[in-house]
C-alpha cells in the first residue's frame, strides 16, 4: 500500500445523517489485505513512515467511526465482516493482531453489548474453540501494541458462546484437571480487574452466573460469598490501595449485573446481606465517584429483586398504548369534516381508542386487589429513602442513577404507595430544592419527574402540582459565586416536557399545552446557553408532533427552531424572537413578560444588552403605541426607581429604557 492510498482520509469528517453503510466494499478490501500483511512485523526502519498495518488501521477507524450515532446501518453487513476477521485470528500467523484490532473497532461502535447477543458466531463448538484461542494468547504473550484488543474481542465472543442452552458440563474433557465451568470463571477472574476489560467481563459475568447450571453447581453462591462479600468488607474511605479499590469497583460492577439478569428466586437470599454491606461500610457516601455510582446502581437492584415484577408492569399506570401516526390523522380529519364524527369519537373514546391512541384497559380486577394487599418490605422503604437522597448528589451521573432507580421501583409499588412517593418527591422539589436553590436537588427532582413520566408512572391528575415545578425550574437560572449551575436544572426541565409528550393523550394533556409552548418558546430564544435552546426545542418539536392540534402554529415554528439555527445566540434572540413576538400574538405577550421579568436584569451583561436591541425592534412595530406604553415602558421606569435595585440591574433597566425610547422615536418618525 501507499501513502496515497490514504488521501481521501486526511480531512476532518463531515458530520451528517447517512443512509446505509455506502463504504462497505472498501472495508471488505481492507480486511482482505490482512492475508497479505500478517507475517510482516509492526516494527518499522523509518519511525516517521507507516507500516502496512497501521494504513489498514487507520483507514478502517476512520471509515466507522464515521457510524458511531448510527451503528445499526452496519447490521447486515457485519456476519460476513465478523466471519472473516474471526477466520484470520483463529487461522492466520496473528503476529501483528491487525484482525483483533479491527474487530475491537467494530465492537466498540456497536457496543459490546449488541455484539455479545446478536452478532457473534454461537454454536456449541465455539466455546471450546475461543477457549483455546484465549489460552493461546496467554501463553505467547505477545509484545504487538493490537494484543489486548484481539484478547478484547476474544472474551466478548466468550460471553456469546456462554449462552448456548445446554449444559456446561458436556464440554468438559477427561485431559483437563479444570471443568469448563471453572475454566471461563478464571478466565474471567484474571481479566475483571483490569480497567479495559471490566466493564465487558462484568457483564459476561453476570449471564454467566444467570445459568441454571451455574446455580445447580453452586457456583453462583461460591461466587458471592466466596470472592464478592470479603472483597466489600474491605472498603474503607480512608483506603488508598489502588489495587483494592479496582477490585472493589470491578465487584460492584459484576454483582449489579448479576442481580439485573439474574431470577428472583435465586438472588433474594442474598439481597439482606448486600444491603447490609453497603450501609455499614458507607459505600454510598463513597468519595470516589465510580464506586459511589456502582453502589447505587446496586441498590435499586435489590430493591427490585425484594419487589415481585407484575406481569404487565403496575396495573395502574397510565398507558398511552400503541400510537399510529395514520388513524391519529384520519380522526383529525374525520372531526374537522363532519358532525357524525363526534359519534364517531364517542365510539372510539368508549372503545378505549382516543386520537390514534389504542389505551390498554386492566382485565385482571383480581390482580389488582392482590397487588393493593401486597407490603412494601421494610428494606425497600430504606432504598428508596436513600435513592431520594441520591437525587441530590454532586455527581450527575448519581443523581439520574438514582432517578431511574426510582422508575423502576416505582412500577413494581402498589398505587396507593406510589401516589405517596409522587408526593413526596414533589415536596422535596418544592421545600428543599427551590427554596434552598440547590441546583443538584433540584435537576434530580426534574430528572425523577421524567423518568416517572415516562414510564406512565406519573398520573394526569397529578399534572396539576407538577407543571409549577417544571415552569419554575425552566426559568431557574441563580448564579453561585462566579458560577451558575442554573442550566443544568433547565436542560432536566426540558426533559422533563419531552417525557410529557410522549407520556400523555392529548386530551389529559391539552389544558397545559399553551403554557408549555410559550415556555419552551422562551429557552429557545432566550437561554445563553446552547444545550438548553437545543433541548427545549427538542422537547417542543416531540410536543408539536405528538400533541400537534393543541400547539398553535407549532408546525411553522418548530421549522424555524432548527437545530444549528439556535446555536447562534444574536439570531435567537434579535431574529428568531422577533419573528414570534411580530406574527404570533399568542406567544408575543408571553415572550415579552417573560422579558421584563427575568432577561432586563439577568446577571450576564450580553442577554441584558440583547434584551435592550429587542425591546427597541419590538417598541418600533409591536401592537400600538399605547400598548408599548403600558405594558413595556411604564413597568420598566417604576422598577428603575426602585432603590434596592443592584448595580446589574440598574444597567439592564436603564439600558432598556433608552432602547425603547428610540424605538418609539423611530415609530413617531414613520407615523
Amino acid at each position: 500500500m501507499t501513502a496515497d492510498a490514504v488521501d481521501i482520509y486526511d480531512h476532518d469528517p463531515v458530520y451528517f445523517s447517512l443512509n446505509e453503510f455506502e463504504q462497505h466494499e472498501q472495508v471488505k478490501q481492507l480486511i482482505e489485505q490482512i492475508g497479505s500483511i500478517d507475517n510482516q512485523s509492526v516494527e518499522t526502519v523509518n519511525t516517521n513512515e507507516q507500516t502496512d498495518v497501521e494504513l489498514i488501521y487507520d483507514q478502517f477507524q476512520y471509515i466507522l467511526n464515521q457510524y458511531q450515532e448510527q451503528p445499526q446501518l452496519l447490521d447486515s453487513y457485519l456476519p460476513d465482516m465478523i466471519l472473516r476477521l474471526l477466520n484470520y485470528i483463529e487461522h492466520g500467523p496473528n503476529k501483528n493482531h491487525i484482525a483483533g484490532a479491527l474487530l475491537h473497532q467494530i465492537i466498540k461502535v456497536r457496543g459490546f453489548k449488541v455484539m455479545t447477543t446478536r452478532f457473534l458466531p454461537h454454536e456449541p463448538h465455539h466455546l471450546i474453540v475461543v477457549i483455546k484461542l484465549i489460552d493461546r494468547e496467554l501463553e505467547e504473550n505477545s509484545s504487538s501494541e493490537n494484543a489486548w484488543a484481539t484478547l478484547y474481542s476474544l472474551l466478548v465472543w466468550l460471553g456469546t458462546t456462554c449462552m448456548v442452552p445446554l449444559d456446561l458440563c458436556r464440554f468438559d474433557s477427561k485431559s483437563s484437571k479444570q471443568t469448563t465451568m471453572v475454566q471461563i470463571l478464571n478466565i474471567y477472574k484474571r481479566f475483571l480487574c483490569n480497567s479495559v476489560y471490566m466493564r465487558m467481563v462484568a457483564f459476561n459475568i453476570g449471564h454467566f452466573m444467570s445459568r441454571q447450571d451455574s446455580i445447580r453447581l453452586l457456583c453462583l453462591n461460591d461466587y458471592l460469598t466466596g470472592e464478592i462479600f470479603p472483597i466489600l468488607e474491605k472498603y474503607d474511605d480512608k483506603l488508598n490501595d489502588e489495587n483494592i479499590i479496582l477490585r472493589i469497583t470491578a465487584s460492584l460492577q459484576t454483582v449489579s449485573y448479576i442481580f439485573k439478569f439474574g431470577q428472583r428466586l435465586n438472588l433474594i437470599a442474598y439481597v439482606e446481606s448486600l444491603y447490609n454491606v453497603l450501609i455499614d461500610k458507607k459505600i454510598l457516601n463513597a468519595k470516589r465517584i465510580v464506586i459511589r455510582r456502582m453502589a447505587y446502581k446496586l441498590l435499586q437492584k435489590l430493591a427490585m429483586i425484594l419487589l415481585p415484577m407484575p406481569k404487565h408492569g403496575a396495573a395502574w399506570r397510565y398507558r398511552r398504548g400503541v400510537r399510529n401516526l395514520l388513524d391519529s390523522l384520519t380522526l383529525k380529519k374525520n372531526t374537522s369534516t363532519a358532525t357524525t364524527t363526534t359519534t364517531t369519537t364517542t365510539t372510539i373514546k368508549s372503545s378505549s381508542t382516543l386520537n390514534g391512541h389504542k389505551h390498554e384497559t386492566n382485565q385482571d380486577g383480581e390482580n389488582d386487589d392482590a397487588e393493593d394487599n401486597s407490603n412494601v418490605p421494610s428494606t425497600v422503604e430504606s432504598i428508596i429513602d436513600l435513592l431520594m437522597a441520591g437525587l441530590s448528589d454532586k455527581e450527575l451521573y448519581v443523581r439520574w442513577s438514582s432517578a431511574k432507580g426510582l422508575g423502576r421501583i416505582t412500577n413494581r409499588l402498589r398505587k396507593s404507595y406510589a401516589a405517596q412517593l409522587v408526593s413526596h418527591l414533589c415536596d422535596r422539589i418544592s421545600t428543599v430544592a427551590l427554596l434552598s436553590c440547590d441546583h443538584y436537588a433540584l435537576q434530580g427532582g426534574c430528572l425523577a419527574l421524567a423518568e416517572l413520566a415516562r414510564r406512565g408512572l406519573l398520573l394526569p391528575e397529578r399534572l396539576g402540582s407538577v407543571m409549577p415545578i417544571v415552569h419554575k425550574s425552566l426559568n431557574y437560572d441563580e448564579k453561585l459565586g462566579h458560577q451558575t449551575y442554573g442550566h443544568i436544572v433547565r436542560d432536566a426541565a426540558c426533559y422533563v416536557c419531552w417525557s410529557f409528550a410522549r407520556a400523555f393523550d392529548t386530551i389529559d394533556f391539552r389544558s397545559y399545552t399553551a403554557d408549555l409552548a410559550g415556555m419552551l418558546l422562551c429557552i429557545i430564544c432566550f437561554d445563553w446557553n446552547v444545550q438548553c435552546r437545543r433541548a427545549a426545542s427538542a422537547a417542543l418539536q416531540e410536543n408539536v408532533g405528538r400533541q400537534g392540534e393543541y400547539f398553535p402554529h407549532g408546525i411553522d415554528i418548530i421549522q424555524q427552531t432548527d437545530y444549528n439555527l439556535i446555536g447562534k445566540f444574536d439570531y435567537c434572540f434579535l431574529t428568531l424572537a422577533f419573528a414570534l413576538i411580530k406574527y404570533y400574538d399568542i406567544y408575543g405577550k408571553y415572550m415579552i413578560e417573560h422579558l421584563l421579568k427575568y432577561k432586563i436584569i439577568h446577571w450576564k451583561k450580553e442577554t441584558r444588552l440583547l434584551t435592550s436591541q429587542l425591546l427597541e425592534k419590538t417598541s418600533s412595530t409591536y401592537g400600538t403605541i399605547e400598548e408599548i406604553y403600558e405594558t413595556i415602558l411604564l413597568p420598566v421606569l417604576d422598577r428603575c426607581l426602585d432603590k434596592k435595585n443592584d448595580g446589574i440591574a440598574r444597567h439592564g433597566l436603564l439600558a432598556s429604557c433608552g432602547h425603547i425610547v428610540y424605538g418609539l422615536y423611530q415609530r413617531f418618525q414613520k407615523v
